[in-house]
């Protein structure tokens, strides 16, 4: 359950797609490069307890780097996303690197990155969550939960239409193309689903999943469409923090 919302962009060939580059010209290049790729870890405390979350992204032009990762996130999405959360919830640094460019990371400290929202304590495993509908049948559909609810945004486990409003906004800037403030109207990077690579220890026959490490590996669709899911969620991971 919950609002189904799909952005404008025309869903183009899985190993196309379009982007602006530096210029603001609209331009085709290859997805399917590990150079290409990052991961930004928000590094979050609520309650003085871990709140961290994971993001990946595809730069869409080959100028940008780690730095202008983060800058996008901290412009782009950073407020929104706090705009939900209490002012316990606070994140202290980013930590981003290049799938494919050892060389190519940035781990940015940042001061007075607090929520705004007010409201009671709700329990550190109590969160509210989006799902990314996939659009690659190889790919399942991504989620991406938050915590540092306030109590007064549900009636029992159903999420007030107000804050849903409010999710809405956060889920249309994560699936689109994140900008920086200093150049609005350039795109840094998409928000993207990374399919996992299974791997089996031939001893003990544990399974295991890790990021791609070549392009061969790579496989992963960016989000057009996601859903403000209209029911509180548990992450079980917090519940013995």
């Amino acid at each position: 359950m919950g609002k189904d919302f799909q952005s404008a962009t025309k869903l183009l060939p899985s190993f196309f797609t379009m982007s602006k580059g530096c210029s603001g010209s609209r331009r085709l290049h290859s997805i399917m490069a590990l150079s290409d790729m990052y991961q930004l870890a928000a590094i979050a405390t609520y309650r003085d307890k871990p709140s961290n979350n994971v993001w990946h992204v595809e730069r869409l032009d080959a100028g940008f780097s780690s730095t202008d990762v983060n800058q996008a996130f901290v412009d782009h999405v950073m407020a929104k996303q706090l705009a939900l959360q209490l002012p316990n919830n606070t994140i202290s640094e980013l930590k981003t690197f290049n799938l494919g460019v050892p060389t190519d990371f940035e781990n940015l400290p940042l001061v007075g990155a607090i929520g705004t929202r007010g409201g009671s304590f709700a329990a550190q495993f109590i969160s509210f969550a989006f799902r990314f509908p996939t659009t690659n049948r190889g790919i399942r559909s991504g989620r991406k939960r938050f915590g540092g609810a306030a109590e007064e945004i549900s009636s029992g486990e159903d999420i007030a239409p107000a804050f849903l409003t409010d999710m809405d906004t956060l889920g249309a800037a994560v699936i689109d193309p994140w900008e920086t403030a200093a150049a609005p109207g350039i795109d840094v990077c998409r928000f993207v689903i990374i399919k996992r690579i299974k791997v089996t220890n031939p001893t003990t026959g544990k399974v295991s999943y890790r990021l791609p490490e070549t392009d061969a590996e790579l496989s992963f669709y960016a989000p057009i469409s996601f859903i403000s899911q209209d029911t509180l969620r548990s992450q079980n991971t917090r519940k013995e923090l």
